[in-house]
């Protein structure tokens, strides 16, 4: 089961951060190009319908109904003075009148060319009479080709009234391609608001699914932030009060946090275990300390006992050998016990050494801990500061979107004025006014789209905001784990301090024991003498009974010092006390 939780799929904290940033900048950028390559595509079709369509075949049907309209006057003109001005006269009223038609037939030429390129507006679009452009330009051709047979026809102004009529008709179907035309504008003017009402519809559809869907991304992301950080707390807070027999167990997809997790795991197992071998150490020291003062006493007794043999050697020669003898096997007791004493105060000497070495791995093992809590506070300040980026760039945006309102504001002004001139110039300006009108309803839009622009920005600074108060509650949660991983440093030091003064303590009983070693080789050396030379009795009675004295205050003092060693090692497991490292049955 614990191999299996570990193998799930971990992803770094910085990643995850890109995972949510990247399809948002990439969605603002994807709803930017698409607004852009619609916005130029509108234009290109608002350029094509008014400047191309409207503008080029109004602009000829309005020069040819001028034309004829001057063709119709000259005519007139010339039935009305036939009979009074020359030939020559007529002739040149005859050819400015041709002239005249030829230029209605070349401007009639290019706006039917155009009108024929838009297949709703040549044949499709119709009037409420049901005549559509194709139909009024062949009704045009018919009567304007009866007005020029007419024309050469009249001879005078009382037989000129199917030539006008003619006119009357010719001139009408301009009017009806040209009303055709301006109703084809109109609705492709209409089209296109609705292309542009669409297009913002699906940007903002698009856009604000893929925040949705990051908005909750992000939450989720934030919710498994703040539940590994509070897991990783009450790790760190359970530690600090010496509890280091609940395990650790990281549950996270993130690698900085399960990394912190393993961490925190691996050193408190390793100081479990340290801390269980120092109570070990603790116990024996103090057992062997109480065996050194039993031995010690069992020494004294020894002592006694040799000097009551050394007053019985002083009063009666005859059984010198025999005390001779009882003494050199006391002796002999006394050197195995002090080899004894030896062996064991040379064995805490090591065991102590070992419980400093650990000591200090625990420590070094802090100081590890200590520099990663530093480096996750370093990471929490880089947050900090790429939110404060975020808001800096979010402002930018926000000036810039004014920027477009004041520019819009300015656009609309300029189309009133526009509007304005269109009126004052009357049917010439007809078709500029509806450029006018255009461009101040393509200002207005550009308005509400800033407007809805800056919504947008206001509610992302909200959010820039809420994630900079996030990453500062992390960096004070990092503070507080560093304080508390600062005790216990301070801690192992003043446990580093106890078992160095032990070590000291256990290296002057070494040294006492071996005095007492001398000593013993010394008390061989006075018991073999004794038994060589019975002269020496009395001298040798008074060199045994010195060495004697000087072997009780040796003992003595190392009474005192194991004594010392029994304190210290009370006073290490008191403190180790505080630590919880039994293991629960079921481990």
């Amino acid at each position: 089961m614990k191999d299996r939780k570990e193998k799930k799929a971990k992803v770094s904290l910085n990643i995850l951060i890109l995972i949510i940033a990247i399809p948002l900048i990439a969605a603002l950028i994807i709803c930017n190009v698409f607004n852009a390559f619609n916005t130029y595509r509108i234009k290109k079709t608002t350029e094509e319908t008014y400047y191309n369509m409207l503008y080029g075949i109004s602009s000829n049907l309005i020069k040819a109904e001028r034309d004829f309209t001057q063709a119709q006057l000259l005519g007139t003109q010339k039935l009305a003075y036939k009979e009074f001005v020359v030939q020559s006269v007529l002739e040149a009223m005859d050819a400015d009148w041709q002239t005249m038609v030829d230029n209605i037939d070349s401007e009639l030429d290019q706006a039917i060319t155009m009108a024929k390129t838009n297949d709703k507006l040549w044949s499709k679009l119709t009037t409420e009479d049901g005549i559509n452009f194709a139909t009024a330009y062949d009704n045009f051709t018919t009567s304007y080709a009866k007005w020029k047979e007419d024309y050469a026809k009249t001879t005078s102004a009382a037989t000129a009234e199917p030539w006008t009529q003619s006119y009357t008709a010719s001139r009408n179907q301009l009017i009806i391609m040209d009303s055709i035309v301006t109703t084809w504008a109109q609705n492709e003017n209409r089209a296109t608001d609705a292309k542009i009402q669409n297009t913002i519809l699906i940007s903002s559809i698009v856009f604000a699914a893929i925040a949705v869907i990051l908005f909750i991304f992000t939450i989720i992301i934030l919710m498994n932030i703040s539940r590994n950080m509070k897991g990783i707390r009450n790790a760190v807070r359970r530690i600090s009060e010496g509890d280091f027999v609940t395990k650790i167990k990281p549950r996270t997809i993130i690698t900085d946090f399960a990394e912190i997790g393993f961490s925190l795991e691996s050193m408190r197992h390793d100081l479990r275990n340290a801390l269980v071998r120092v109570i070990d150490y603790a116990t024996s020291v103090n057992n062997k300390a109480e065996e050194t003062k039993d031995n010690i006493a069992a020494s004294q007794h020894t002592t006694n006992d040799i000097s009551s043999a050394v007053y019985d050697i002083a009063e009666g020669a005859t059984a010198m050998a025999q005390d001779v003898s009882q003494t050199s096997t006391i002796t002999a007791s006394i050197g195995d016990s002090v080899e004894n004493v030896l062996y064991s105060a040379n064995g805490n000497l090591d065991k102590g050494q070992q419980v400093f070495d650990e000591s200090t791995r625990i420590k070094e093992k802090l100081e590890q801990i200590k520099i990663q809590d530093q480096k996750t506070d370093a990471i929490a300040s880089q947050v900090a500061s790429s939110v404060g980026e975020t808001a800096t760039v979010v402002a930018q945006i926000t000036e810039a979107a004014e920027g477009i309102i004041n520019i819009s504001s300015q656009t609309n002004l300029l189309a009133l004025n526009a509007s304005i001139e269109a009126a004052r110039a009357g049917e010439a300006g007809k078709g500029f006014a509806v450029v006018a009108d255009n461009i101040k309803n393509l200002a207005e839009e550009t308005n509400n789209l800033a407007g809805e622009i800056t919504g947008m920005l206001a509610t992302i600074t909200h959010y820039s905001d809420t994630n900079k108060k996030l990453a500062e509650d992390i960096k004070e949660a990092t503070s507080n784990e560093a304080v508390a991983l600062s005790d216990m440093s301070e801690t192992f030091d003043e446990m580093i301090k106890l078992l160095q003064e032990t070590e000291v303590g256990n290296k002057q009983i070494v040294e006492l024991v071996k005095s007492v070693n001398i000593d013993k080789n010394s008390i061989l050396s006075s018991v073999d003498s004794l038994s060589s030379i019975s002269q020496e009795n009395a001298a040798s009675t008074q060199e045994t009974s010195a060495s004697l004295t000087q072997l009780d205050s040796n003992m003595e003092a190392v009474v005192t010092q194991a004594e010392e060693l029994q304190n210290i090692a009370e006073q290490l497991t008191e403190n180790i006390r505080f630590f919880q490292v039994e293991l629960p049955n079921n481990e």
